[in-house]
Order: structure tokens, then sequence, then C-alpha cells
């Protein structure tokens, strides 16, 4: 008794499981398609996104992302950096301050090629 008991115990909750993976699936594939449909609406809203997050930040102020309201805008306002010019920053973060460069704490560095 115990055993079936226990099988059905199992049984409904992978039902369950399958049932909140299937709409979390359903809603992604959505997502998916409203991107495909329309990739230049999503950059555009992912971009005012990012803008927005990064206002708070001590780059953020400096290039004042709180004007920022168009790419146009931000190629006007935020300069053409290399590593070098952004080790200051970099610096800072390594050195445990936060809101740098990016709202909160870094946790991983890594200087890539590109």
């Amino acid at each position: 008794m115990y055993f079936s008991s226990l099988k059905n115990t199992k049984l409904i909750h992978s039902i369950i499981k399958n049932k909140i993976l299937s709409s979390v699936m359903k809603r992604r594939i959505e997502n998916i398609h409203l991107t495909i449909q329309s990739p230049h609406k999503t950059q555009e809203k992912i971009f005012h996104e990012l803008i927005k997050k990064g206002k708070n930040s001590v780059f953020g102020k400096k290039y004042k992302f709180k004007n920022i309201d168009s790419y146009q805008k931000f190629t006007e306002s935020v300069p053409i950096s290399s590593y070098e010019d952004l080790y200051p920053y970099i610096k800072r973060t390594m050195c445990g301050e936060m809101n740098i460069l990016w709202p909160g704490k870094t946790k991983w560095f890594a200087k890539s090629s590109g």
C-alpha cells in the first residue's frame, strides 16, 4: 500500500512539474516568435531597459544615461572606449566598489580579445 501511495505521489509531482515546465516553455516560445517578428522593436526595448538600469552607475551618471532616449543620443553621448580608457573604472570595481560600470557588485572579471 505504501509503495503504491509513494508511486502515485511521484506521478502527481511529475505531472505538476510537466505542466509548469510546459507553461514556461509556451511563454518562452511566444517571446521568441515576437522577437523574430519584430527584431528592431525587441532591440529597442532591450536598449532602453539597459540604459535605464545603468543610469545610476558612475559611468551612467558621467555620460548622462538619464537623458539618453535613443541610439542616436547614445552614440553622441558615450564615446567609443578602449580597455585602457575603461581601466580606471575596472580597477575601482576590482577593489570592491559597487555601481561603477554597472549596478551592483561585479563577481567575475575577464579580459577578452574583442
